[in-house]
């Protein structure tokens, strides 16, 4: 008996993202959070350094005031 030719294995490559047009519009005018994020992430990258030094201080300003009340 002769071997059998081997058949070509083909890797199906993905199709990509297969949701309907409806859905992907919706799915983008709910996702205000994830847009906002992405048009603020390279200012927050620089900023983010003395955004954090100034807010640190006021907070523990907001704390001391919050412990002299309740004492």
């Amino acid at each position: 008996m002769p071997p059998k030719p081997k058949r070509k294995t083909t890797l199906k490559r993905p199709r990509g993202d297969r949701r309907p047009d409806w859905w992907i519009a919706i799915i983008n005018r709910m996702d205000l959070a994830g847009h906002l994020a992405e048009r603020l992430e390279g200012r927050w990258q620089r900023w983010w350094g003395p955004a954090i030094m100034l807010t640190f201080p006021i907070l523990l300003l907001i704390l001391a005031f919050i412990v002299t009340a309740l004492r």
